[in-house]
């Protein structure tokens, strides 16, 4: 009768305490996942940190945390956590992450899974989590004689009645007929031993449109195709930013976070166009007809394209 009696005694204390710790077992604990850097370049190592603490006086002797880590909108991992916390115990855990593509990562819940006070149960818990990081495109150096094309169209026309501006020295050149006698360079004349022309800036300014279709699905590699172009595209870009050019950039892709197609505006700084550009879901793309739409006829485009021909 005793023993009978000691064991509910024990299945009272056993449920009791359950109870108890299923009611508080969460009041006091708290997690946060967070990137050490918002910006990160190519290539480098995104660091991870995981805090978790409890600040009651419970034991928690299994607690499992899961999270996914989103890339442009999709999930990409998914990774689990165990931690055992003491009273009053804060526990840190940094990852280092490699060989991450360019593109905008994100954590956006934690749940929670506890074992209970005796590893028999499992209660739940999710948590908001606002974790961010954004990793820019690769950019290679380059040069714009160095980017072969199939078919170089147009016409370059020039005008002697445009004013050059005088404060921007070029260079020189041989003197055609056509000058005006304050062209002429005397000291390069006196130098080369024949007549020579100063040559100054040109006022004109001009507007390079880089124009990119990436691939639809149903193209063969069509993910590495979409990667290599943004690569060339920004790597075109800081090139001729660099040169003093002004350029601009449309894709036939939108934006993970606001779902619009990409537009960049001329002169943008590159570290914009770089997170704009690590942002795009290549798999969102839009009809060419509203890519071709956004074109304007006062500029000189480079189409980049896994098609024969810009349509």
């Amino acid at each position: 009768m005793e023993l009978i009696i000691a064991s509910f005694i024990v299945l009272g204390l056993y449920m009791a305490a359950e109870a108890l710790y299923e009611r508080n077992w969460y009041k006091n604990v708290y997690t946060d996942i967070a990137f050490e850097k918002e910006y990160m370049k190519y290539g480098e190592p995104v660091t991870m940190i995981i805090e978790a603490g409890n600040n009651s006086r419970i034991y928690l002797p299994v607690l499992i945390i899961t999270y996914e880590i989103w890339r442009n909108g999709r999930v990409l991992h998914y990774r689990k956590e165990r931690i055992s916390l003491k009273s009053k115990q804060k526990v840190v855990r940094k990852h280092v992450i490699t060989d991450l593509m360019r593109g905008l990562y994100e954590i956006r819940n934690i749940r929670i899974i506890s074992k209970g006070l005796f590893l028999k149960n499992e209660y739940r818990v999710v948590s908001e989590c606002k974790a961010w990081t954004t990793v820019f495109p690769k950019v290679d150096d380059i040069s714009m004689d160095e980017i072969p094309v199939d078919v170089i169209a147009g016409e370059c026309c020039a005008d002697t009645r445009l004013l050059e501006n005088p404060y921007y020295f070029m260079g020189v050149r041989d003197y055609d007929d056509n000058d005006t006698f304050s062209k002429i360079n005397w000291n390069a004349t006196a130098a080369m031993g024949r007549m020579m022309s100063s040559i100054y800036e040109d006022r004109r300014m001009y507007r390079v449109q880089l124009v990119c279709e990436f691939p639809d699905r149903y193209v063969m590699d069509c993910d590495a195709i979409a990667e290599k172009m943004i690569t060339v595209v920004c790597s075109i870009y800081k090139s001729l930013m660099a040169a003093g050019e002004y350029v601009s950039i449309i894709c036939n892709a939108a934006d993970c976070v606001t779902h619009e197609p990409v537009v960049i505006e001329n002169g943008t700084d590159i570290d914009i166009v770089l997170e704009s550009m690590a942002r795009i879901d290549t798999a969102s793309t839009i009809k060419t007809a509203a890519l071709q739409e956004k074109q304007s006829g006062e500029k000189y485009f480079i189409n980049l394209s896994t098609y024969s021909a810009f349509s």
